[in-house]
């Protein structure tokens, strides 16, 4: 079985099911995670947002989760993957045309250099991680 989710990597998901041992949940591509009751910080309510470590692997072939594993740099990291996200969705949903009037012309070379930011961004993010980003992942899928 090939795992999506590598043990260590931080994950955002969506609590869609409160168990008495743990809470089952939605992770970004549609697969489904397991957050132990010993792993979680505080309570939890279906529909919330966590952002969880992969810590293994259950019989089933789960993502096994802990919101405790999860240290100040790996939320940062979590925080700037979601902004880079976010910021290639703005940017990919803006067309550039060619005949630009002056006054637009400014505001386009500030995008250009938003999508120069945003891959090199990426790039940073992939070297430390030292795995495939989110979107490469995606593309290979």
């Amino acid at each position: 079985m090939i795992e999506k989710f590598p043990v260590g990597e931080v994950v955002r998901a969506k609590v869609t099911e409160i168990l008495p041992n743990g809470a089952v949940v939605e992770l970004e591509e549609g697969s489904e995670g397991f957050l132990p009751a010993a792993e979680r910080d505080g309570e939890l309510e279906v529909g919330a947002e966590v952002v969880a470590k992969v810590i293994a692997y259950d019989r089933s072939g789960r993502p096994v989760l802990s919101q405790r594993r999860v240290s100040p740099a790996d939320l940062e990291e979590a925080e700037f993957h979601r902004e880079v996200l976010e910021f290639r969705s703005v940017l990919s949903n803006r067309s550039i045309s060619v005949n630009i009037p002056e006054a637009q012309l400014q505001k386009e070379r500030v995008e250009w250099r938003l999508a120069r930011w945003l891959s090199q961004a990426e790039t940073l993010l992939r070297r430390r991680q030292g795995r495939p980003s989110l979107l490469e992942r995606l593309e290979k899928e």
